[in-house]
């Protein structure tokens, strides 16, 4: 800055109020940004002071005005519109910069805001769903334990009243057997009735090996006919008969008694006794299984066990021939048994895996002191 400049910056310095430090920064960036722009004082100095003319001619006075000075200051508005240019221009692509992440920030914010409204309302669903799916349970398990109250009640009266059948079968049973046991008797058929005292005494005898407390739900009546006939008609008449009982202590209180057949101590033969076992088993199964029956009366043909031809009037009562004869010729006409041209009979087919109760041997008494009591043989 020239000296002129100097002068009219300090006299209006002078003049004015006292300059900030602002303003002094801003002269002192001015001064350093017009230093740039003007030529430097070595120029001036190479060129030197003009030569005096030494031809001391006179030359006119230029009568025209000097060239007006250049305006340095206008350089440096210049130059400080453009850092405020360039310094906007950085500003506003900042600003879009800022708005661009503002921008997915926002989406994110929204998606976010989206994802969380759609799980708050998957969360009440599932919790809606839990608390319809207690409220069925809660119903399952009142209806469950409903039905297990009716399941019980109906199982406990099943077993009551399968427990009232199987004592109206054997009541049924005991009065059967008597109903066989009077009808032998009063026919004289002594060796039948006694094959129906050996097989059924456990019915009605409480010390029986074979017992089944049948004998306590039966009428006192029905039990003394019952041992009046064993006693006075059956081991009486029959003679071939033994009542056995084995003590299982020495006091003689507690007892089997078991009553069996002998062949050997009476009039009747071993085929003849095997034929009245096995003809009342046929008797016996034959009103209810009757194919049980037929398995029973095949085995009366086969020769070598002899046994049809012990269905005579020597061992046997007219009438309980005849019953044999109307059982086999009922079973024949049933399917059960076919007849041959020798009079023979077989089973029409192959017989099932049926145990029969007059196939398997009779149980052995428990151990223990055995005495006969009665033999009547």
């Amino acid at each position: 800055m020239s000296e002129r400049d100097q002068d009219e910056l300090s006299g209006a310095a002078g003049s004015g109020p006292a300059i900030t430090p602002e303003e002094k920064m801003l002269h002192e960036i001015m001064d350093r940004s017009m230093a740039r722009t003007s030529p430097p004082p070595a120029a001036e100095a190479e060129n030197g002071p003009e030569e005096e003319d030494v031809s001391h001619e006179t030359i006119p006075p230029d009568t025209q005005d000097p060239p007006a000075p250049k305006n340095k200051p206008s350089s440096f508005y210049v130059y400080l519109a453009v850092l405020f240019g360039a310094a906007f221009l950085m500003l506003l692509l900042a600003y879009f910069v800022q708005q661009r992440n503002n921008d997915a920030v926002r989406d994110d914010l929204r998606l976010a805001s989206a994802s969380r409204e759609e799980l708050l309302a998957s969360v009440q669903t599932l919790e809606k769903e839990n608390r319809d799916l207690k409220l069925d349970n809660g119903l399952l398990e009142y209806e469950i334990g409903h039905y297990q109250e009716l399941y019980k009640k109906a199982q406990d009266e099943s077993y009551a009243l399968q427990g009232e059948l199987g004592i109206s079968e054997n009541q049924a049973e005991a009065a059967t057997v008597l109903s066989y046991l009077e009808r032998f008797c009063a026919e004289q058929d002594y060796l039948m009735a006694a094959a129906v005292v050996e097989e059924c005494d456990h019915l009605f005898n409480e010390h029986g090996p074979k017992h089944n407390y049948v004998s306590s739900l039966l009428p006192p009546s029905t039990i003394s006919r019952y041992f009046h006939l064993r006693e006075n008609v059956v081991l009486k008449q029959a003679q071939c008969m033994v009542v056995e009982q084995y003590h299982s202590q020495p006091d003689g209180e507690s007892y089997t008694e078991a009553v069996r057949i002998v062949p050997s101590a009476s009039r009747y033969s071993e085929e003849a006794v095997a034929a009245a076992r096995r003809l009342w088993n046929i008797l016996w199964f034959y009103p209810n299984m009757p194919e049980a029956a037929a398995r029973m009366m095949e085995p009366f043909y086969d020769p070598e066990l002899n046994e049809l031809a012990q269905l005579n009037e020597q061992n046997f009562r007219p009438s309980t021939i005849a019953l044999f004869q109307e059982v086999r010729d009922d079973l024949i006409r049933l399917g059960h048994l076919t007849q041959h041209e020798d009079g023979s009979v077989s089973l029409t087919y192959p017989p099932s895996e049926l145990q029969l109760y007059g196939e398997e041997d009779l149980p052995s008494p428990s151990d223990g002191e055995s005495s006969i009591i009665k033999d009547k043989g």
